[in-house]
């Protein structure tokens, strides 16, 4: 008796192959699986294109993800900034560098940071005050305090008025 073996797929065949087993709610894998339907074929650059998807890690969804702004500690002890974007209305985290000079490079953009930090990680606003407090800066915006009562207070008048 043989063992009969089935002919490799070809790459667009891989490719139609995945994109229906995962096409789902993303927009654009959709609409090159609809090309592909009314067109019998797929072009180099949409092959391309989706063969990037398919090397992309699965993103894992967290059981607690981030879902307001203000000031997180990671388990390693690092603190970050979660604002929200004013273009997309998504949430973002910024890095705290103790050792920078200036404001500026005091919150540095964590890309993914967000998706690296749970909700039960952010700081009530006396641990955030205590840091600022630490490091002599606001703690809601990074700016260097320099009236007494801020610096005890580790938040400026402004953002202690946001608070």
């Amino acid at each position: 008796m043989s063992v009969s073996t089935l002919p490799e797929l070809t790459r667009e065949e891989r490719v139609v192959s995945w994109l229906r087993d995962h096409a789902g709610d993303n927009p654009f894998l959709r609409s090159v699986l609809f090309n592909f339907d009314r067109r019998g074929s797929l072009t180099e650059k949409q092959l391309d294109a989706v063969e990037r998807n398919m090397n992309r890690p699965v993103r894992v969804v967290q059981a607690n993800p981030v879902s307001e702004v203000g000031m997180y500690r990671n388990e390693s002890g690092e603190m970050f900034r979660v604002k929200r974007s004013r273009q997309s209305g998504n949430l973002y985290a910024m890095r705290f560098v103790p050792e920078a000079v200036s404001k500026s490079e005091r919150f540095v953009y964590e890309r993914g940071g967000v998706f690296r930090l749970s909700a039960d990680m952010r700081m009530t606003v006396e641990q955030a005050q205590a840091v600022g407090v630490q490091f002599g800066i606001c703690c809601v915006c990074g700016a260097e305090l320099t009236a007494t009562e801020s610096v005890a207070n580790g938040i400026g008048p402004i953002c202690a008025g946001r608070v």
